[in-house]
């Protein structure tokens, strides 16, 4: 009787075809009568002889996966359901029956017992469509069948694959760089730093994917066309999530029906096909035994590895370039833009973070390699403090479903239930980070520890994950976040331009950080060349 979302809690969907009409009138009363007992059975079944009846929590959150719909769908736009656990710890506990069939736990110190590289656990079908590519290896639920498309990519975002693609990544952050001292520096001209970022991520990614960059760097304003389409993107991955039939739905109809069923998804699908045609495009010079100038790169490079054929499928790749492509645009950018703001926003710690690279970098037109910039320490600080305030909202996407039983403090968690923890509450647990909501790069610094002084400081963030299911390109973030931040900062005098925190700060959790509504963004000014 386990619900895997609110859309199986209709009790319609399990009931027969239609009978003759005559049929279904007279009976009209018997099938209202069966649907009652049906519902009031399940939720009879949910709250007192469900193997999850013993754990704490609020009593409609057992009933009905409705629940978790409201706040995702509904309240405040939706996007709210990441705070109502947070209330829900405070009033049960660290662990707390969530939906009917998922209990969430919030102990920071368990993150790393749940999230192991010593044990692989299935991941929740129930995510499986939520981003539009469920085929792609990231939101593969099978452990063995993740452990083989995860290998295949990793080696692509190894520390070593990222250095060599720095000087690619470098030549984006020298044109950025080249047109905000002619086109903005002491002109008054406002950059937004969303579509400054965004541009750098995309044109990034896609080169190193595809070895096609879109130019978007080039663009009037920096602006990209992609950026719509991911903003609709990450509003519909709640309502793919509660009513995952949808996603198929879409996929069946063109791309003039999806405009007039759901406006926003347009952009959507045309984002979809543009990753599509690249695909065929690598597969198409592959089967030629042609490279056209894509050595390196990771599709084709994906085709020349170990993986069987039926993951060397046109849709297996589609997906897998939405996810590498998709994921790596909005938490970099995010993570760029937050950072930015931070600084600006405190003086002490623009100064402070100037000093250190006007030090490491006496010439600003001879940037050392990315090797040593990652040395800089108030640097680093300032970028690990930034994706923590960043990154903290992808709540929930390791969703554990397969495993054996599991020992929480007093509590047997029984085995093959949804069992989850997030980032959100991990980043911003007050006994590990203080005052979480308040941007201090110094908390990094000098080999902090946590809470009990066994750890690392760093063990306690959670933003790329942990265990057999981290994310794979925290490499390549690293280094897009640190050249591009050490050019703006080491090269420019920026002043904010009607910004404040409500621009940076999570309104929303849409799969990633959604800002107050009207925000245009993190914006800023030029106001000269730094010498």
């Amino acid at each position: 009787m386990n619900a895997t979302g609110p859309f199986l809690d209709r009790a319609m969907d399990h009931l027969p075809a239609p009978l003759p009409s005559l049929t279904v009138i007279r009976a009209g009363p018997l099938l209202a009568t069966a649907i009652l007992l049906y519902l009031t059975s399940l939720v009879v079944y949910r709250l007192w002889f469900s193997p999850l009846a013993k754990f704490p929590g609020p009593k409609l959150a057992a009933a009905t996966a409705w629940y978790e719909a409201y706040f995702e769908l509904v309240k405040n736009g939706g996007g709210q359901f990441t705070f109502e656990i947070k209330r829900m710890h405070d009033v049960y506990g660290p662990i707390v029956r969530i939906s009917p069939t998922e209990l969430h736990i919030h102990d920071v110190e368990y993150y790393e017992v749940l999230y192991t590289s010593s044990r692989g656990f299935d991941k929740s079908a129930h995510v499986q469509d939520r981003f539009g590519a469920p085929l792609a290896a990231f939101s593969t639920p099978e452990h063995e069948i993740h452990k083989r498309r995860r290998a295949a990519i990793s080696p692509f975002f190894s520390k070593r694959r990222t250095y060599e693609q720095a000087p690619m990544i470098q030549k984006n952050v020298d044109l950025i760089c080249n047109r905000l001292a002619n086109e903005y520096a002491g002109a008054g001209k406002v950059v937004c730093l969303n579509e400054l970022f965004a541009s750098y991520v995309i044109d990034s990614i896609m080169t190193y994917a595809f070895n096609r960059s879109y130019g978007f760097l080039s663009a009037p304003d920096f602006a990209t066309a992609f950026t719509r389409s991911i903003q609709n993107f990450k509003d519909f991955a709640h309502i793919a999530q509660q009513f995952p039939f949808l996603v198929r739905l879409f996929r069946m109809l063109p791309t003039s029906a999806i405009a007039v069923l759901r406006p926003g998804m347009e952009s959507v699908v045309m984002f979809q096909e543009e990753l599509h045609s690249h695909v065929r495009q690598v597969l198409s010079s592959h089967a030629k035994g042609s490279s056209e100038g894509q050595e390196g790169t990771i599709f084709y490079e994906l085709l020349n590895g170990n993986l069987p054929p039926e993951d060397l499928t046109i849709p297996r790749l589609n997906d897998e370039a939405l996810s590498i492509v998709g994921a790596g645009i909005e938490t970099t950018k995010m993570s760029s833009v937050v950072t930015t703001f931070h600084v600006l926003h405190n003086p002490e710690i623009l100064c402070r973070l100037q000093a250190e690279l006007d030090e490491a970098i006496p010439d600003p037109s001879n940037l050392p390699p990315l090797s040593t910039l990652e040395q800089l320490p108030y640097l680093g600080a300032c970028i690990q403090e930034g994706i923590r305030l960043a990154y903290g909202t992808t709540a929930r996407s390791q969703r554990i479903s397969r495993h054996e039983a599991l020992q929480y403090e007093d509590w047997v968690i029984p085995p093959n239930v949804m069992v989850s923890m997030d980032n959100y509450h991990m980043n911003h647990d007050e006994s590990v980070f203080p005052d979480s909501f308040t941007y201090k790069p110094e908390r990094w610094l000098g080999n902090p520890r946590g809470p009990t002084g066994e750890k690392s400081l760093t063990r306690y963030l959670s933003s790329f994950g942990r265990g057999t299911r981290m994310c794979a390109g925290f490499n390549l973030a690293y280094a897009e976040m640190t050249l591009v931040l050490t050019g703006l900062f080491r090269k420019f005098d920026l002043e904010l331009y009607e910004t404040s925190r409500r621009d940076v700060d999570l309104y929303r959790d849409l799969i990633g950080m959604e800002v107050a509504p009207g925000s245009k963004g993190v914006r800023v000014t030029v106001r000269g060349v730094r010498p």
